[in-house]
């Protein structure tokens, strides 16, 4: 299973329980606090439907491109990682697939049993520098 299929899954595990939270019964939108809240004051279905779909749209944003071809005048095109479509490097290259905006999204399920632990964010990865810019 692929990072973004993973995410995409658990969004759809927590639209399926607010829609049932709001099928049971009629809930007041309220974002009371405290001790006299309930917990569907605090637990708001509305606010977990409005999570899924912005993760939804960060995942879109985050797509793979595909791998990268690097070209150098004069030598065979070399072909590096598969790159995110929005995130860049330090130096502004595409940054390697699966991006660490996928990766701290992903954490949010990392007890989950198909969670993997290369998804872990750790530090940003970069594609391998080519010859010349070593």
């Amino acid at each position: 299973m692929a990072i973004r299929d993973f995410i995409l899954a658990r969004v759809q595990e927590e639209e399926l329980m607010a829609q049932r939270a709001l099928e049971a019964g009629d809930l007041a939108d309220s974002w009371a606090s405290g001790p006299e809240a309930s917990r569907y004051d605090i637990w708001s279905p509305w606010r977990v439907e409005a999570g899924c779909i912005a993760t939804r749209l960060l995942v879109n944003a985050h797509r793979n491109v595909g791998p990268l071809f690097h070209r150098v005048p004069g030598r065979e095109p070399e072909l590096l990682a598969s790159t995110c479509q929005t995130c860049r490097d330090d130096e502004g290259n595409p940054a390697v697939w699966p991006c660490y905006t996928l990766r701290v999204v992903a954490t949010e399920w990392s007890h989950h049993r198909d969670y993997r632990p290369e998804w872990r964010p750790g530090k940003l990865l970069r594609r391998k520098p080519s010859p010349e810019n070593r």
